[in-house]
């Protein structure tokens, strides 16, 4: 099947939805299909689903990372991270991980935000002022 010369590659498949379930919960489903031009296969496809359990974003919270802290540190500002994979590993959403520079006279730091998921960032990068 074409529509205005490009291919539907889903032209034999059926989508659909499922609305008001319960996150982190596994439901059995049963989907029936009904053809006037008859069947082909199985009329009745079963199988199990999960949604997720969504991590509710922890606003305000920061973590912090320079490279010359020692290791072993907790992520506060007093005590950084020194490395950035460190405070990725224990971000959740909607904390700011601020990477700071080693050396003062670059002036530069980094900050991200974790999203939804622990692999999405957002990352503002600004010059200090002065080169502090």
């Amino acid at each position: 099947m074409s529509i205005s010369g490009h291919t539907n590659p889903y032209a034999d498949q059926a989508r659909g939805s499922i609305v008001g379930l319960q996150a982190g919960t596994t439901y059995e489903v049963s989907l029936t299909f009904s053809d006037p031009d008859g069947i082909v296969g199985s009329a009745t496809l079963t199988g199990t689903v999960a949604t997720i359990a969504p991590t509710a974003p922890v606003l305000g919270v920061e973590l912090f990372v320079d490279a010359g802290a020692p290791s072993g540190d907790n992520g506060s500002s007093g005590s950084p991270f020194n490395s950035i994979s460190t405070a990725i590993t224990a971000a959740t959403a909607g904390i700011t991980i601020r990477v700071s520079s080693s050396d003062p006279a670059r002036g530069v730091s980094d900050t991200l935000t974790a999203l939804a998921r622990a692999s999405e960032y957002t990352v503002r990068r600004h010059r200090a002022l002065g080169g502090s």
